[in-house]
């Protein structure tokens, strides 16, 4: 085997990762098996455990990895030059589209079979604390609140974002009369919106 034909360790590990994501987001943690990864890259079990250990310690890196994808869209959102009254809606929006998004990653951090383990929960908590910490500061920068109280509209934020979409994602299982995405993001960012555009923005 020549070495352009060889797979590097972190291209393999990225390629483990991923078709672990597709077996815990349909078939749930319990439901998926080391030997089901395996199989799906055509490796053995004894290579698979080269790189992780346990189901679980899989488990918790793909979490990592859809936890790391939605930071990474919040984040694109919150870095735009946007009026606050567009932050907030684009906030809004990106958090039902990771809802709706075939990947699926929202399966891993809201809609999980592990959600009452320990660790997968100490990860989504880090994970939207993370969200949370970012609106802050942007909140922050622009009222001139102080951290705890920034932390506390924060929170109002990234909570109904996403209580919202979640609930939007069930009702769109469990009734024959859908809610467009569009239309259950705008009710939710009107709403919050409503609600921080009484705060006056800090005099530069």
């Amino acid at each position: 085997m020549t070495s352009s034909n060889r797979v590097s360790r972190a291209d393999r590990r990225e390629a483990i990762l991923e078709a672990a994501r597709s077996h815990f987001v349909v078939n749930g943690y319990h439901g998926t098996g080391m030997d089901d990864v395996a199989a799906t890259l055509g490796l053995s079990k004894p290579i698979l455990y080269q790189y992780f250990s346990s189901k679980h310690e899989l488990y918790l890196a793909v979490l990592e990895m859809a936890a790391e994808h939605l930071e990474d869209l919040i984040t694109r959102t919150l870095s735009k030059d946007l009026s606050n009254k567009d932050m907030v809606r684009e906030t809004v929006e990106t958090f039902f589209g990771f809802v709706s998004d075939d990947s699926q990653y929202y399966r891993l951090l809201f809609d999980s079979d592990m959600l009452d383990d320990a660790d997968a929960a100490e990860r989504v908590d880090n994970a939207i604390q993370g969200l949370v910490q970012k609106v802050a500061e942007l909140i922050a920068s622009d009222t001139g609140m102080s951290p705890n109280y920034s932390v506390m509209l924060a929170n109002l934020v990234i909570g109904a974002s996403e209580f919202s979409a979640k609930a939007w994602l069930s009702q769109q299982r469990n009734t024959t009369e859908e809610v467009p995405l569009e239309d259950a993001a705008a009710l939710t960012w009107q709403t919050v919106w409503r609600g921080l555009r009484s705060i006056p923005a800090q005099d530069n």
